[in-house]
């Protein structure tokens, strides 16, 4: 049998015994059952850390004979992922696990800087929970989990004007807020012609048109269609004027 276990774990024992034996004792130190007296005792469970010696007396009707067998159960290692946290959307946030050493691996590598570290970068855009675990050298294992808390941060505007003439100052037009899930950003001429569009925030204005001509001073028409990650949405309308 395995002479290395982890605290908590159990082992099957069997007789290997040669010539007819009539009686059996075993005894288990720090086992459950603690002692037995049948031919093979099947599972016995350790969950007494230390260095055990297992004994198996045969009898017959000649005489007895013993064997032992020293097992060590290692302690269960500990690890603690830490208290929960709380990050507003867009934000990211440390996780750092504490143990009593092996190596670390924390689940939902996707919003994860690493997933083989005792420290990690998370980054989710939605509440999510992380388990960490920790194998010892001696192949135990211990879990813990942590859960990061998303706020969304529901604001959305638009400016309403901007002066793209190349000075490095206000030359692009973003829209302003956070928490969405989809946009649809849309200005119009005073024609109703379609001058510019986006669905990605990130993406502004420059003041040309979708050919990328520069547009002279004027004010313009905005329509932005949003929807927030936590599922309300609207639309916004209004101005731009456009300054040079």
């Amino acid at each position: 049998s395995d002479d290395l276990l982890c605290q908590g774990e159990c082992i099957t024992f069997t007789d290997l015994s040669t010539g007819p034996a009539t009686g059996w004792l075993w005894t288990f130190p720090g086992g459950t059952p603690a002692s037995a007296n049948t031919q093979d005792p099947g599972t016995v469970c350790f969950n007494v850390p230390g260095t055990h010696d297992i004994q198996l007396i045969a009898t017959n009707a000649f005489g007895s004979d013993t064997t032992t067998v020293t097992i060590t159960v290692t302690p269960t290692p500990s690890v603690n992922a830490g208290p929960d946290e709380s990050i507003i959307i867009g934000e990211e946030v440390v996780l750092t696990a504490t143990g009593t050493g092996g190596t670390y691996t924390w689940s939902d590598g996707a919003t994860l800087s690493c997933t083989v570290c005792q420290s990690t970068t998370a980054s989710p855009t939605a509440t999510t929970g992380y388990l960490v675990t920790l194998v010892d050298s001696a192949g135990c294992i211990a879990t813990d989990s942590i859960t990061v808390h998303v706020t969304y941060v529901e604001l959305v505007g638009v400016p309403n004007a901007f002066s793209p003439n190349g000075d490095g100052i206000n030359d692009v037009l973003y829209i302003d807020g956070a928490g969405f899930s989809e946009i649809d950003f849309k200005i119009y001429n005073r024609y109703g012609q379609l001058v510019f569009e986006t669905t990605d925030p990130s993406i502004g204005w420059d003041g040309t048109s979708l050919e990328g001509k520069p547009l002279n001073p004027a004010t313009f028409a905005f329509v932005l269609e949003y929807d927030y990650i936590g599922g309300e949405g609207g639309v916004l309308s209004g101005t731009i004027t456009l300054i040079k």
